[in-house]
């Protein structure tokens, strides 16, 4: 598995990466925050599509002493219904992982996300939200009994991030 040095190294990379993309682009987004959409806690790249965003989230989903870091990711879609402060949208990713002291799975799927943002949606803004997730286990070929593992996860997370 991952080890935290190394994670944190490449989370560097993609921020910098974002920062700079972000800069060259009017309708792109880089925002900080914890919950489905970043991946865990993590990173969120958003970049405007009519009246929707689609993004892509990299983030820290778990960490074990035992096993490390396990990241996590997010690809979605969001469009404002309500207003246009208040978004909801699906995604796809890494939803949930299971550690133990013989090793972890990690569960991918997908599910539903409601975003409040208390600026503007086109700049800087707090947002609150929360998503509903499933995911089936994706289990590793090392794993030699499959059954200490649930076949599939159901969760809700609660969403908080900023927006630059």
């Amino acid at each position: 598995m991952c080890k935290l040095g190394f994670v944190s190294r490449i989370f560097f990379i993609v921020f910098c990466l974002m920062a700079h993309i972000s800069v060259l682009a009017d309708d792109s987004f880089l925002s900080l925050g914890v919950g489905h959409s970043y991946g865990g806690a993590g990173v969120k790249y958003s970049h405007t599509l009519g009246e929707g965003h689609i993004y892509g989230g990299l983030g820290v989903l778990a960490y074990s002493s035992d096993t490390g870091a396990h990241s996590g990711y997010a690809l979605g879609y969001e469009y404002p219904v309500i207003s246009e402060r208040q978004l909801w949208g699906v995604f796809w990713g890494k939803v949930a992982a299971t550690l133990s002291e013989t090793g972890s799975n990690d569960y991918v799927g997908g599910g539903i996300t409601y975003s409040y943002y208390w600026g503007d949606v086109q700049g800087n803004s707090w947002i609150l939200g929360g998503s509903l997730a499933y995911g089936k286990r994706d289990i590793p070929s090392w794993v030699q009994d499959p059954s200490q593992y649930d076949n599939d996860k159901f969760n809700a997370l609660i969403m908080f991030g900023y927006q630059f």
